[in-house]
């Protein structure tokens, strides 16, 4: 993977995000909208229908090969 810190954090794909450490992401045209860490399940849900409102995919960061804690 190409160096990471080339890029704004809003350009870096999912992967190279769980391998910053970040639970959560939603993604919309190759965009990153938002990031979130470990939290509630409450908060993870409220993260969930955000990105819905806003037409963007939640992505489980946490869940790829990737993550690192």
């Amino acid at each position: 993977m190409k160096g990471s810190y080339d890029r704004p954090m809003h350009r870096l794909t999912p992967q190279e995000h769980a391998a910053m450490g970040w639970a959560h992401g939603q993604y919309k045209g190759g965009y990153c909208l938002a990031l979130m860490s470990n939290d509630t399940p409450e908060a993870v849900e409220a993260f969930k229908v955000e990105a819905a409102e806003r037409g963007s995919e939640y992505v489980a960061l946490w869940s790829l090969p990737e993550y690192v804690l």
